[in-house]
């Protein structure tokens, strides 16, 4: 998913379309007053601008980069498949490049979570040991638990 999909479709969630509503109505609401109380007409309407926009602003932020995470892990989990569904044997350059997918994981739970879910993501599986100990049962858990804290995101 690019950017300004993401984007696009965060402007479509029900609470920024709400957000957007009533900061229009409250605008318009405190309007009419503008002929009796120009200045406080003028500043109430501009707080309940800004107030409204810093509201859509952190929403669509925040729903932009679920929308990133949840492409991103996409992809990690399609690309974590081939690399299980890829190797027939077990041999060191193979196991490399489990431990280099672990790698990008991490960097993208690191990235959009935290600390905790990196810590989940390796749950039953060293990530210490050898290339040699990085086995096709160990890289399937991790699939299946990073399929886990995908569906935590939908």
């Amino acid at each position: 998913m690019t950017r300004v999909e993401a984007i696009i479709r965060s402007f479509g969630n029900l609470l920024v379309i709400v957000t957007i509503i009533t900061t229009l109505t409250g605008i318009a609401t405190i309007l009419p007053y503008a002929s009796v109380h120009r200045r406080v007409s003028f500043a109430g309407s501009v707080l309940v601008g800004v107030l409204g926009a810093v509201a859509v602003y952190y929403e669509v932020s925040r729903l932009y980069r679920m929308e990133m995470l949840k492409s991103k892990l996409d992809e990690l989990l399609v690309s974590g498949s081939h690399i299980t569904h890829s190797i027939q044997l077990r041999i060191t350059e193979e196991h490399e490049s489990i431990r280099d997918w672990c790698a990008q994981v991490e960097a993208v739970l690191r990235e959009y979570l935290n600390e905790s879910y990196v810590v989940r993501f390796h749950q039953g599986g060293s990530i210490t040991a050898g290339p040699a100990a990085m086995t096709i049962w160990k890289n399937n858990h991790r699939l299946e638990t990073l399929s886990v804290i995908r569906s935590e995101f939908r």
